[in-house]
């Protein structure tokens, strides 16, 4: 029985480990996931640095098939895999008892801010004014950044920290937030200045270029 993990029953947990193998059931992924370390989250602390409530031996992940989408990992033998959930207490098919990790749907904030950010520099690298760049700036981005910075105090202490800590995903997420406050200003003085226009058409430079030059 895995019982250090008795004293943080239903709390939640971040662990890694190596997959070993793993089979595909109705709707389900079950995954064999070998030398798990299980560790008590701190959204200030990256992952290899929390406290270790315990390695185990091994234990099952059944992850529901569209829940897969959500984790960070190339699907071969061997290599890591990183996962959240909550610690449970279950009754196996024998009758006997033990402890093991609910998975739960994983977190995506790190996909969707890289995501976010490429598609801003994208916009930077157009060397036209296209009105469909104003339109996503203002309709989407602004509201995107904006709608991350409240899923990441949502999470509290419970960020996944696997890549980043608290403070480097708040800074991230103000930084990009500015910048698409500089273009959709700078956009507007375009459109709305002759001169401006010309001069941006004159240079042939990006936009990133012409704003920050």
């Amino acid at each position: 029985m895995r019982t250090k993990l008795a004293p943080y029953r239903n709390q939640f947990i971040l662990a890694r480990g190596w997959i070993e193998n793993w089979e595909d059931l109705d709707g389900t992924r079950r995954v064999f996931v070998k030398q798990p370390s299980i560790r008590k989250p701190d959204k200030n602390i990256l992952f290899d640095k929390q406290e270790i409530i315990s390695t185990e031996h091994h234990l099952n992940l059944f992850i529901p098939h569209i829940h897969l989408q959500n984790f960070d990992v190339i699907w071969e033998v061997h290599n890591k895999i990183s996962f959240s959930g909550f610690i449970n207490y279950y009754t196996r098919s024998d009758g006997s008892k033990d402890y093991a990790i609910n998975t739960d749907e994983q977190s995506t904030i790190l996909f969707e801010l890289e995501t976010i950010c490429a598609a801003v520099m994208d916009v930077l690298s157009n060397r036209t004014l296209n009105t469909r760049d104003d339109c996503f700036l203002t309709d989407y981005a602004l509201s995107k950044v904006k709608e991350l910075n409240i899923k990441l105090e949502g999470y509290g202490n419970n960020l996944p920290t696997f890549k980043h800590t608290y403070s480097w995903y708040k800074e991230t997420i103000n930084k990009i937030e500015k910048l698409i406050d500089i273009c959709i200003k700078s956009l507007v003085t375009m459109r709305s200045n002759r001169a401006y226009r010309r001069a941006f058409k004159k240079s042939k430079s990006t936009l990133k270029e012409h704003i920050f030059m």
